[in-house]
């Protein structure tokens, strides 16, 4: 199907008729006399103070949540649209009801803007949770600080072993900071192509920044284990020598 951009003024309807607001993008798509049988149109929309707006002259006063892009398959010979693939319920600007938080939905945090570190903050990565509400963080400026979830996150962002974190520290108690915020592993990865977060910086695993002198001294014992052999090879050949 042909995809085609279709431009027209702005229209506004009160939110509220979602119906009048699907039938007058249509009939603004019309004014542009472009053929229509078989052709997929895109029209944009936004909701601003509470009204849909066709095509809006500037997104900034936009919430970027709110933005469709609605898309249609449009019949001349019954002056229809066949088909609507925005669904009228995600027109609301607010999104509610008692089954909400049913279910875990991951594309939530794929539009939200990535957050950088301020004064008097800093990035760290969850090395253990200590339960109620408090973890050990490996931060990234090589302090090992406690933190502790702040009480709107509870139950609300779950937080685990190996995820990246921004915490708020403490003026007086620099080994105690507060969770302000929770990393997607996605968005760990653009914060590390940025150079916020270090090269060595291991994204989405439960092994914390700065444990890697542990394995070193596993790997130094298991060559030690095997010096230790080739030496008894070695003494056991010049016994058999003699």
């Amino acid at each position: 199907m042909v995809k085609e951009a279709v431009s027209a003024p702005p229209f506004r309807i009160p939110i509220s008729e979602k119906a009048a607001a699907i039938n007058g993008a249509i009939m603004a798509s019309l004014a542009a006399n472009v053929p229509l049988s078989g052709v997929l149109l895109c029209v944009s929309l936004a909701v601003i103070d509470g009204v849909i707006v066709l095509d809006p002259s500037s997104y900034e006063e936009a919430d970027a949540r709110s933005v469709h892009l609605l898309g249609f398959t449009f019949s001349s010979t019954t002056n229809k649209a066949l088909s609507i693939s925005e669904s009228l319920g995600n027109f609301n600007q607010e999104t509610g009801g008692k089954n909400r938080r049913r279910g875990k939905n991951d594309n939530e945090n794929d539009k939200r803007e990535l957050l950088f570190k301020e004064e008097g903050q800093e990035y760290a990565q969850v090395s253990r949770m200590l339960g109620n509400g408090r973890l050990e963080a490996s931060c990234f400026d090589g302090v090992k600080r406690l933190g502790h979830i702040r009480g709107k996150m509870r139950k609300k962002v779950w937080v685990g072993a190996g995820d990246i974190v921004l915490l708020s520290l403490r003026e007086f108690e620099d080994e105690k900071a507060d969770i302000i915020h929770k990393y997607s592993p996605d968005e760990a990865r653009a914060l590390k192509q940025y150079g916020e977060l270090p090269s060595e910086a291991r994204i989405n695993e439960n092994e914390a920044f700065g444990d890697d002198d542990l394995e070193g001294e596993i790997e130094f014992g298991e060559q030690e284990e095997e010096g230790e052999d080739d030496d008894s090879e070695e003494s056991d050949v010049d016994i058999n020598d003699l």
